[in-house]
Parts: C-alpha cells; structure tokens; sequence
C-alpha cells in the first residue's frame, strides 16, 4: 500500500513492472493534498462500490421489501430454506417468525417437504433441518408417503421407504424431532421399535427382491414376517426431555421453551436478554491483511454496564487458577439465543451447587466486550429462577434501567494503556465532509495504523458517546502522527 501510495503522489519512472506513473506532484497537485485524496481513496474503498453495482442492490432490497410485506410466509420460509444448516441464523428466523406472528409447524414425513415450506399462512419446518437426515432418505420419504398404506402405522411408513436409502440413525433422529407424530405421538414407543422396523423393512426388501414367496403368500394369507406388530408398551418421554430432543435435532426449540413457565417472572426482573448483547460489532479497519484497529461495539450496552439476565445453563466446565482455586465457564440460554459467562473463584465457591448443566436461573454480572465484540457476562450473583426479584434489590445504580428500555449506545472495549489517551473530535463539518461516521472511522483507523503504540484514542463523534480504540489500534503518539490529526481533523479538535 505505502508503495502505490508513493506512485500516486510521486510518480514511477517507465521499468519491467509497468509503464511510467506521473504522479500528483508533477501534474501540479502539492504533495500534501495528494496525500489527503489517497488517504480519502483508501478509506473509501474499503466500503464502496460502483454506480451498476448499487443499481442491483436497490433493486434487490426494494423487491425483497415488497415481499417481506406483502408475502410474508413465504418470504420468511424462503429466507430459512436459504440458510438452512446454520442453526444460529434459522434461530434468529424462528423469533422473527415469532415476532410477525407466523405460526411454526414442527417437520412431518406425512407433510414436510425437503425445506421449509409455505401452507395456510404458516411455515412448516423441512426435513433437511433434521440433523442427521440427507437428501436421499427425504426423497424416499416423500415417495413412501403416497402409498396407500404408508400411513397405517410406524412399521408401515418404515416398510414404504426405499431400503437403499433407510438407516436406522435417520429414522431416529426424525423420531426425536417429532417428524412422526402425525403417525404416533408416543416417541418413547417409536425410539423401542426403531432398530426392529428398520430390520424388518431391510429384510423384507431382501426377500422381495429375490422373488421368494412363502407357502401362506401363495394361499392370499399375509406373511407373519411382513404384518405390524404392536409398538412396545412404554411410558412416553416427559415434555422437558422432548424440547431436549427438539433442541438437539433441529437447533431450536420448537414446540414450547424450558422457560416458558418463568416467561413473565424472567420479563418482569430482567435488564437485558441475550439479543440485547449480541447484536454485534463492526470493525473498522485502514483495508491491510495485518491491521484491525478499531472494533465499535453496537449493543444497547457498554462494557462493564450492570445486566440481570435469565436463563438455562448448559456447557458448564470449571477449570483451576494459576492461585489453585476453582473457576467456571458456563453458556446461558434464554427466549432469544446464548451467551458466555464466568464465575470466577469467588462467585463459583459460593454457588457451585447452582452452576450445574440444566439449572434455570438468574444472574447479575458485568458485560466484558473483548476486542472480536462478542459479549461475556462476568457473574457476580447467581440464583435459581424463583429468586430471580432478589437480584435487583439494594442496588443503586447498578442496573441501567428496565429491559429494553434503553436507548443504544456505541461504546468500544478498553484495557488498560499508557498516559493519557489522545481525543479526537470530529465536528459536524468534518463528518458532513466525509459523508457519514463509517467514513470518517476507516479515515482514522488508517492515520493510526502508521505508528502502533500503546496509547488509546478516544474519539469524539457528534452526539455519541466517544468511540474508544481496541488494544490493537492503540499508537505512538508523534509528531509525525499528531500532524496527519491535524491535517484532517483541525488544531482546536486534537488533543495530547
């Protein structure tokens, strides 16, 4: 880059690695505005695009907007069949659904087909969401299910389907997603028999194919081998161990949530949901492989803001401090998605019987933004949900507020630097100048990226709160440095 910026500038003479360049210097343009209109180039480049290119996008958004309104079932089962396979997006599909008030239909073999699909104004889940579950098995489904027969019982639909394509891991995994309840909602009986109808259907399949009939057959009576026996008599699964199930299978819980029950204690004692925490980041960066200086954080929340959140525990692993004292990792999950947590030596030798896998709770703590803006909750309390309200009581200024009642913030994650950081202000001019924040952040971040240090930089946009640097974008703060501030920022709007 340093190289093609010296050619703009300067100019290159006619060599083997291309013609002659004449540079900005020799066609009259000073030095010092060649290097702003550079720096401009760059910064611009790292986000825009041509006229036709932008023509396309319009149109697209605008289509795909008139859709989402007008089609919005079949827009939204669309969408899901287009990331099927990535759990966290259908995840995020599913509440959107949720929010438009689609209803979700759990994945059949008597009515799904390979994707989601569009029916009565509602969105029945694919059974290529299954895990587990390929395209041949799906396609010898939906071939078995046109046989008069198919739908008779368990061992019937089994014994319809292509042997080629059956295997017993499938059938199971559809079975635990509740693809046969339209056949027998007892899953429990389904999982017992599973092994024995896949047997029966392969080895009947077997005899057919070498045209072996038995003495009853030729008589007009059904060979015992190929009649249904009852399905076992076993107690069906509890209603958390099938969300369980649910959950496993198809990445989201579908026909209730583990928390439904605490629904309106959770919305009642709660600052914040995972969505809150997550909404993500955006890196700003000068356009090198090598640098990422800037990273803006754009929850609602800041680092180090107080939350209450709720929540089932899962991934719950401890590990030991280098002072031998025991800790823990932990995810919490709630309505809306997960989030990663720790209690550390302290919080966990207090409550280390309710950190445990599958415990319902509430918990306090601060929100940590690290560098890549992925949100921790570091938990300074933690109780199982019914005592969620305690959390809240005897605070004082602790907790911003109720859930979602906060305005969103843009904030950047700090450690510890040297001196004091240099701030940076930006006016309503120099932002209009460089057409919107997003600009003038990418402007900066490639200014720093030419002297790394250790000093932070805070930088002031008009009315925001200021935008601190990330670790990696921390810098030298010379002359040199403070000069390319000043040139672009104006003397009054630097300061170090």
């Amino acid at each position: 880059m340093l190289e093609e910026k010296d050619y703009f500038i300067n100019g290159k003479p006619d060599d083997e690695s291309g013609p002659a360049i004449r540079g900005c210097v020799a066609n009259g343009i000073p030095a010092e505005a060649a290097e702003t209109i550079f720096e401009d180039m760059v910064s611009f480049a790292s986000y825009a695009f041509n006229k036709s290119h932008a023509a396309a996008y319009a149109v697209i958004s605008y289509q795909t907007a008139y859709l989402k309104t007008h089609y919005p079932v079949e827009f939204m089962a669309a969408l899901m069949s287009s990331m099927a396979g990535d759990v966290k997006h259908t995840a995020d599909y599913v509440r959107n659904c949720r929010e438009m008030g689609i209803e979700l239909l759990p994945p059949s073999v008597m009515r799904s087909e390979r994707n989601f699909s569009a029916s009565d104004g509602k969105i029945r889940f694919g059974l290529l969401c299954v895990k587990n579950v390929g395209t041949g098995i799906i396609d010898a489904i939906i071939r078995a299910r046109k046989d008069a027969d198919a739908s008779r019982d368990f061992y019937s639909f089994i014994a319809a389907i292509d042997a080629g394509e059956l295997n017993r891991k499938a059938i199971e995994s559809l079975v635990r997603s509740g693809a046969f309840d339209d056949i027998e909602n007892n899953r429990a009986a389904l999982m017992a028999a599973c092994d024995d109808a896949v047997q029966r259907a392969q080895k009947n399949a077997k005899r057919g194919s070498s045209a072996q009939m038995s003495l009853f057959q030729l008589e007009g009576f059904e060979d015992e081998a190929l009649s249904s026996p009852p399905l076992p008599k076993v107690a069906d699964y509890p209603g958390d161990t099938k969300l369980a199930m649910e959950k496993e299978m198809l990445g989201v819980y579908l026909s209730g949530h583990p928390l439904d029950e605490y629904r309106q204690l959770i919305l009642d004692n709660t600052t914040a949901s995972t969505a809150d925490l997550s909404s993500g980041g955006e890196e700003f960066t000068s356009g090198r492989d090598d640098d990422d200086s800037m990273v803006i954080n754009t929850s609602k929340f800041k680092d180090g803001d107080m939350v209450i959140l709720a929540g089932m525990l899962s991934g719950v692993r401890t590990m030991i401090t280098r002072k031998s004292q025991e800790m823990a990792r932990l995810t919490l999950e709630d309505f809306d998605g997960v989030i990663d947590a720790i209690a550390f030596p302290k919080v966990y030798e207090r409550k280390r019987n309710i950190i445990r896998n599958d415990q319902i709770v509430g918990m306090s703590g601060r929100v940590s933004f690290k560098d890549e803006t992925d949100a921790e909750i570091l938990i300074e309390d933690i109780v199982p949900v019914a005592d969620i309200a305690s959390l809240g009581r005897g605070r004082r200024g602790g907790y911003e507020g109720s859930r979602g009642a906060e305005k969103p913030r843009v904030h950047v994650a700090s450690q510890p630097a040297e001196g004091d950081p240099v701030k940076l202000r930006v006016t309503p001019e120099i932002l209009a100048r460089h057409r919107d924040a997003k600009s003038v952040l990418y402007h900066l971040t490639d200014i720093m990226s030419l002297s790394p240090g250790s000093r932070d930089v805070l930088v002031y946009l008009p009315g925001q709160k200021p935008v601190r640097c990330s670790r990696s974008g921390r810098i030298e703060y010379t002359d040199e440095l403070r000069d390319r501030f000043i040139r672009m920022l104006g003397e009054d709007n630097v300061k170090g």
